[in-house]
């Protein structure tokens, strides 16, 4: 037989080497490690300064920054206008705005209320009891905050009623004020508490046998300025030196206070101040007045002509003290 090849058969195909010829199989060629969703995008066509990727692979570019916000024109022009409303709302509070808290007022602007106080309590009071007014003094140091120091100034009005009508005394007062007061007794009439505004409270207390004491208080404030001290008298009001020569005393120092009256005029009260060397003993036995409104031990009251005469002795000394009504 002759060796004559076909040619219309198809060629055979050799077998791949594999393992039984001692050779590895095929390894798949790595594609592209995954790009995380949403951090890259695929460009279509790689920048022109790139050479071409190689096969299996494509070029990445970072995702470009998303468009900068801007605020629509009608919120630019409300936030002006928002601005401009709070700008003149401030000026107008701090012309005509009134305080919401005691510690946005002060010592000094609480004087006029402390005075007016003064004034319409002995209005209320009527010209049955002997007074005195004592100055603007302060009462004690305290604290705004941790940070800030304040102080407690106080007006003392004293009045001097027969024993055994201090209580009805209180009552005529609470009810003579201004309603605004809100003016209060207790069962007994032995205090009282009125509210005169701006934070000032009106203490009314029962202090001794014919003796009734009205205290307006300006509780805990910052200063705001100067509280001008206890003005000297040049020349002593003829009372006080007539009752000097009757207790045979002689001052060491006379100063004058004063508070202006609801309709005019004002409530002026010297205050003389005696050593405790020339305290004379117990008040009851002066011979000051033939119909004294009060006479104690450490109390004498009694009206002159012109003016209320209110004599108290204490441990710290003697005082004469001289009134002249609106």
């Amino acid at each position: 037989m002759s060796d004559v090849t076909n040619s219309d058969q198809p060629p055979v195909s050799e077998p791949a080497p594999g393992p039984a010829d001692g050779m590895p199989p095929a390894q798949p060629v790595p594609g592209p490690p995954p790009v995380p969703a949403g951090t890259e995008w695929v460009a279509s066509q790689p920048p022109a300064d790139l050479p071409p990727a190689p096969p299996g692979y494509v070029w990445a570019q970072p995702v470009p920054e998303p468009p900068r916000w801007r605020a629509p024109a009608w919120l630019k022009v409300l936030s002006v206008l928002w601005i401009v409303g709070l700008l003149i709302g401030a000026v107008y509070y701090a012309k005509h705005g009134r305080p919401t808290v005691r510690e946005q007022t002060t010592i000094v602007s609480a004087r006029p209320v402390v005075d007016r106080a003064i004034a319409d309590a002995v209005t209320a009071a009527g010209t049955g009891p002997v007074i005195a007014v004592s100055d603007y003094a302060k009462t004690g140091s305290c604290r705004v905050t941790p940070v800030r120091g304040g102080s407690e100034y106080a007006r003392t009005l004293t009045l001097a009623t027969p024993p055994g009508t201090e209580s009805a005394l209180l009552k005529t007062i609470a009810t003579g004020l201004p309603k605004s007061y809100r003016a209060s007794a207790d069962d007994k009439a032995t205090t009282m508490y009125a509210d005169a505004g701006d934070f000032v409270g009106v203490l009314g207390t029962v202090k001794t046998p014919g003796q009734v004491q009205i205290r307006a208080v300006t509780g805990c404030r910052p200063m705001g300025g100067s509280v001008p001290l206890p003005a000297s008298a040049v020349t002593e009001l003829p009372e006080i030196t007539a009752a000097e020569q009757a207790l045979g005393v002689q001052a060491g120092s006379v100063t004058r206070t004063q508070v202006a009256c609801p309709d005019g005029g004002v409530i002026a009260t010297e205050t003389a101040t005696v050593p405790t060397s020339q305290v004379p003993g117990p008040l009851r036995n002066a011979k000051l007045s033939a119909a004294p409104t009060v006479a104690a031990d450490n109390l004498y009251a009694y009206r002159s002509a012109a003016a209320d005469v209110l004599v108290r002795q204490s441990a710290s000394g003697l005082t004469i003290s001289a009134t002249t009504r609106c």
